[in-house]
């Protein structure tokens, strides 16, 4: 895969300059001194981002970004804004599953505020247990869902090293 409009529409607004992991994932804080890093993989005109927070295990995060398709975003709809895959990478951090939500449902991490016009483009993604989510019909349930989350799902970051698995 190349670099997609939407990567380089994204990569030329942000500042710092993202770092570029992949020929189609980056990676973006804020400042050197940011609590945590945005990593986003971008699916021709659609993204999947992952809000990690900081130190982390960067190859994981990128095997955990890698393994996102078009099929796996494209599952999380208005309708069914949560979907869950599987992953590897998750497995190897020690979750179960790959949580998929559908912009409907949340913002875009806040770190990348500066790119407003990703906000309908961008699923969120991070690895959870099993038992933490189902699918959701409807965005209010999602909406609920997610706010019974633990916490560190709430503030948008899932931290690969907080299980001291990185």
């Amino acid at each position: 895969m190349t670099d997609s409009d939407l990567q380089l529409r994204v990569v030329a607004a942000l500042s710092p300059t993202p770092v570029q992991l992949a020929v189609d994932v980056i990676a973006y804080r804020a400042s050197d001194k940011a609590p945590i890093t945005t990593y986003t993989r971008f699916l021709g005109e659609r993204a999947a981002s992952a809000v990690v927070q900081n130190p982390n295990d960067e190859r994981l995060v990128l095997d955990f970004l890698s393994e996102v398709e078009l099929d796996d975003i494209a599952a999380a709809t208005e309708a069914r804004p949560i979907a869950l895959c599987s992953s590897q990478a998750a497995r190897k951090a020690g979750f179960d599953v790959r949580v998929i939500v559908h912009p409907s449902v949340v913002a875009v991490p806040a770190a990348l505020a500066a790119v407003a016009f990703m906000r309908p483009l961008t699923y969120l993604t991070f690895p959870a247990f099993e038992h933490e989510f189902t699918l959701c019909d409807t965005v209010e349930e999602a909406r609920r869902q997610l706010a019974k989350a633990p916490g560190d799902v709430r503030g948008w970051y899932r931290s690969f090293v907080s299980k001291g698995l990185g």
